[in-house]
């Protein structure tokens, strides 16, 4: 590992818990690391697995936080050598009000990032997969792919807890 910039090539976002940043006392920032591919593969795996017996509201808070602190300056992380912006408040907010709407029997989704300064979460499995993003003016944007069933959908809602309970819904019923 080497103490640059992360860059996480072809992977858009990373997990918030456990995030590989490591504090650099001299001028009180965060000292970005680059991984290589199997270096990303472990970290990666080791956050798909990271619930032993917390809720998934409470551990997705938690990660949010951590993010929300990690991320509050303009390039705080790259992807795709893209500079990422400071994370939203707002969109932070929106964020932590939609956990909060989750049960605990879905499952864990991966916290990402948007180059933009806002935050999503994601899930995956197979040949599926399902994203929300929380972006500026009381909105989100949802994506649902579901390749097994020759499914897509995707659009820009108001961010309101029916809507948000309805992508939830669909989620659910993608085995998620």
């Amino acid at each position: 590992m080497s103490a640059e910039s992360i860059t996480f090539d072809g992977f858009y976002g990373v997990p918030a818990n456990n995030m590989p940043w490591i504090p650099n006392p001299t001028n009180k920032t965060q000292t970005r690391v680059n991984l290589d591919s199997q270096e990303q593969s472990a970290f990666l795996s080791k956050m798909s697995t990271n619930i032993v017996s917390e809720s998934l509201q409470t551990v997705l808070l938690n990660e949010l936080e951590e993010m929300y602190k990690i991320g509050q300056h303009d390039g705080w992380l790259q992807i795709d050598d893209i500079d990422v912006k400071a994370i939203s408040e707002t969109s932070y907010v929106q964020a932590k009000c939609f956990v909060l709407l989750l049960e605990d029997e879905i499952s864990l989704p991966t916290i990402i990032p948007d180059e933009d300064g806002f935050i999503g979460f994601q899930w995956q499995m197979d040949d599926k997969i399902a994203s929300i993003y929380f972006i500026q003016n009381d909105k989100f944007m949802y994506i649902r792919v579901d390749n097994l069933n020759n499914e897509q959908e995707s659009g820009i809602l108001d961010y309101q807890p029916l809507e948000m309970k309805n992508f939830i819904n669909k989620i659910k019923q993608m085995g998620f």
